[in-house]
C-alpha cells in the first residue's frame, strides 16, 4: 500500500473566482469572520498575509475537534490564480509526514471551480487517507461562497 498520494477535487462556486483567490490568498485573516464555527483563528506568524514565506497559525475544526496547524505559503501564482500552502506542524503531522495543498481556480463550460489538490505522505499505513480534510476543504469553500452570495445579494 502506497504511502503517499494526491487527492483532487473541485467545487462548483456561484461566486466570482477572484474572492477566493483573495481568500485563500492575501486576505485569509477573513476567514474566521466568514466561517467562525469552523476557523474560528489565524494569526499571522511571519511575513505578510499571501505572500510566498508567509507563515500562519491555523485554528480549525474537523468533526468537532479543535486542531491547530502551522502553514507556510509555500507558492502564489496570480496568473494561474493558484495559492500553495504547506504545513510544517500541528495535529496532523502527526499522521502524516507531508501535507501540501494547492487551491486553483478554473473554469469549465462557463462555470468556475474551486479546484484543491492534497499532496500527502503517510506516517504509515494505518493512517486514513486525507478524506476528512477533503470534507473540510470543501465545507469551507461552500460557506465562503453562500457567505460572498448573501452580501452581494444584500447590496
Amino acid at each position: 500500500m502506497a504511502l503517499s498520494g494526491e487527492l483532487e477535487f473541485e467545487v462548483e462556486i456561484k461566486s466570482p473566482g477572484s474572492v477566493f483567490v483573495e481568500i485563500y490568498g492575501s486576505n485569509k485573516e477573513y476567514l474566521p469572520k466568514i466561517c467562525s464555527k469552523i476557523v474560528p483563528r489565524i494569526d499571522l506568524l511571519e511575513g505578510e498575509w499571501g505572500q510566498v514565506g508567509c507563515v500562519i497559525m491555523v485554528y480549525y475544526s474537523i468533526d468537532g475537534v479543535e486542531m491547530i496547524s502551522k502553514e507556510l505559503v509555500e507558492a502564489v501564482d496570480e496568473k494561474n490564480k493558484s495559492i500553495v500552502y504547506n504545513l510544517l506542524e500541528g495535529e496532523l503531522m502527526k499522521l502524516y509526514k507531508t501535507l501540501r495543498f494547492t487551491f486553483q481556480i478554473i473554469s469549465k463550460n462557463e462555470a468556475e471551480f474551486v479546484k484543491t489538490t492534497i499532496e500527502y505522505e503517510k506516517l504509515s499505513e494505518d493512517v486514513p487517507f486525507p478524506d476528512k480534510l477533503k470534507e473540510f476543504v470543501t465545507a469551507v469553500t461552500k460557506t465562503i461562497d453562500v457567505h460572498y452570495c448573501q452580501v452581494s445579494n444584500d447590496q
